[in-house]
C-alpha cells in the first residue's frame, strides 16, 4: 500500500517505464529502417526479407540507451528503498549529484548480481527438467505448458532467485542509504527472502494464470499494472527491513539514525 501512498515516486516509476517503452521503439525504428513488417516476420520466424543491415551509429546509439536504462532503473531503485526507510522527506539524495553517484554503483551491482541469478535460475530450470518436473523439449516446441507445470518452473526458480538476491540485499540498502555502516540485528535472510518471494509470486501466479486462459489484452494491462508495482515494491521492501533492524535492535528509526527530521504526512504520503 506504500506504492500508492508516495505520489511523487509513483509518478517518476510510471515516467521512468513510459521513457523505456519509447526508447525501446526508437530503437526498434532505427534498426528496421521503420519498416515493421520486418520484425513482424522475426518474431514469426519468416526469414524471407532477408538480412536487415545495421545502420551506422546503431550500436552506439543501443549502448547509450541501455547505459541510460541501467541508470534510470538504478535511481528509482534507491528513491523506493530511501522512502521505505526514511519516508518521503528523505527519498531523493541532497545534492543531486550524490544521488546520481550512488545510482552509478547501484547500476554497477546490480548488473553483476542479475548476470549471477541468471546463472543460478538457468541452474535452477536444469535440475527442475533432470528430475522430470519441467519438460524442455516441449517448451521449445512451444507446446502450451500445463498450468501446473507453469507455476512449478516460475515457483520454484523464483524460490532460488529470491533466496540468492536476499545475500545482497543489504549491500544494496547500503549504497541507496548512502551507509558503510553494518546493520544492527541479525541479517534475517531466509525471512527477507520469503519476503521478496511473496511479492513476486503476488505477481507471477495471476500472469501465469493470464497467459494460460485470458485474452492477449488482458494479460499485458496486468504485466503494465503488475510491473509498475513490483518495480516500486522490491526496493520499498529493502527501506523498511532497514528500518524496523533500526527500531528493534538499536531502539531508533533510521530517520533518527541519519538526522533527518519525522515526515509530516503530505498529499497522501505516509511517514
Amino acid at each position: 500500500m506504500q506504492v500508492l501512498f508516495f505520489k511523487k515516486g509513483l509518478g517518476l516509476t510510471v515516467g521512468y517505464l513510459i521513457a523505456i517503452a519509447a526508447i525501446i521503439v526508437l530503437l526498434v525504428m532505427m534498426a528496421t529502417g521503420g519498416d515493421l513488417q520486418i520484425l513482424e516476420s522475426a518474431f514469426s520466424g519468416d526469414d524471407s526479407n532477408g538480412t536487415v543491415p545495421v545502420p551506422d551509429g546503431f550500436g552506439l546509439m543501443f549502448f547509450i540507451a541501455f547505459i541510460g536504462m541501467v541508470l534510470g532503473y538504478a535511481w528509482i531503485f534507491n528513491m523506493w528503498i530511501r522512502f521505505g526507510a526514511f519516508g518521503a522527506s528523505g527519498a531523493f539524495f541532497h545534492p543531486v549529484g550524490a544521488g546520481l553517484k550512488a545510482a552509478g554503483v547501484t547500476a554497477l551491482k546490480l548488473f553483476f548480481i542479475g548476470i549471477l541469478l541468471i546463472i543460478v535460475g538457468s541452474v535452477a530450470v536444469l535440475i527442475l527438467a533432470a528430475i522430470g518436473i519441467i519438460d524442455l523439449n516441449a517448451a521449445q516446441q512451444a507446446v502450451q505448458p500445463t498450468l501446473t507445470s507453469a507455476l512449478t518452473l516460475n515457483l520454484v526458480t523464483l524460490a532460488v532467485i529470491s533466496g540468492v538476491y536476499s545475500m545482497f540485499s543489504s549491500n544494496l540498502t547500503y549504497t541507496a542509504l548512502g551507509s558503510d555502516s553494518e546493520e544492527v540485528g541479525p541479517p534475517h535472510l531466509l525471512e527477507f527472502a520469503v519476503v521478496l518471494f511473496i511479492l513476486d509470486a503476488l505477481l507471477v501466479i495471476p500472469l501465469v494464470v493470464l497467459q494460460i486462459y485470458a485474452p492477449v489484452w488482458t494479460t499485458t494491462t496486468y504485466q503494465l499494472i503488475g510491473g509498475i508495482w513490483i518495480t516500486a515494491a522490491i526496493p520499498l521492501a529493502h527501506g523498511v527491513r532497514y528500518d524496523w533492524q533500526r527500531q528493534q535492535f538499536a531502539g531508533e528509526t533510521a530517520a533518527e539514525q541519519f538526522d533527518m527530521s519525522v515526515d509530516e504526512p503530505d498529499d497522501g504520503d505516509v511517514p
